[in-house]
């Protein structure tokens, strides 16, 4: 009877032994690394920065699948849109973005895509509130886009409002002449009318040329 208990309780043994060693291969099988938001997020940011729109796209949707209130991710997204035109799509991710993190980034592209829809108040206020939050800004996933393009979204789209904000735009063309040392606008009680806005568009005209690098310019 002794031998039969002690053969009964060795092969429980080996049962519960087993066991384990399946149960853990198991539980091996399925387990999967955690998902890592801030490599995902520089492989998207990688791709926008090679004008490779549409994966970058696909990268930063994949991000917010797993981080849904990522602003960073929907600011991203935003650029994306803003680049391929899509500017409805573009709208609604940066206004996501900024209503979770109040992103100057996402207020850089607003002012950007507002001037090309055109809606030019709407324009002016996000360049303002860029220069506002920082004098000096840089876009630092594209270093080309920075605080001169603020300025001279507000000058275009001042311009374009017409006469009665040429006086405004007149400050921001002549505040970025100074900046890239090109000869400043004469003031406008020494030229016509006419030949006062024909000089400001062409200052406005030659310095989109050497500073925008954002969407249409």
């Amino acid at each position: 009877m002794k031998r039969r208990h002690n053969f009964a309780l060795w092969a429980l043994a080996i049962i519960i032994t087993l066991s384990t060693t399946f149960c853990g291969c198991s539980s091996n099988k399925v387990s999967s690394p955690t998902y890592d938001v801030n490599a995902k997020l520089n492989e998207a940011w990688a791709s926008f920065e090679t004008g490779n729109y549409d994966a970058a796209l696909t990268t930063f949707s994949d991000v917010l699948s797993h981080s849904t209130n990522n602003a960073e991710a929907r600011t991203g997204m935003g650029w994306c849109f803003a680049f391929e035109k899509e500017y409805p799509s573009a709208i609604s991710e940066f206004n996501l973005s900024i209503e979770q993190s109040s992103s100057i980034d996402a207020k850089m592209g607003l002012a950007a895509v507002y001037r090309d829809l055109p809606d030019l108040q709407a324009a002016i206020a996000n360049a303002s509130a860029v220069i506002a939050a920082d004098s000096q800004y840089v876009f630092s996933k594209r270093t080309s886009i920075d605080y001169e393009d603020a300025h001279l979204i507000k000058a275009q789209c001042f311009f374009r409002q017409g006469k009665g904000s040429f006086p405004l735009a007149h400050v921001e063309v002549n505040y970025l002449c100074a900046l890239e040392g090109i000869p400043l606008l004469p003031a406008a009680n020494s030229l016509s009318a006419a030949e006062y806005e024909k000089q400001l568009g062409q200052k406005l005209d030659y310095l989109s040329a050497i500073i925008s690098d954002i969407i249409n310019g």
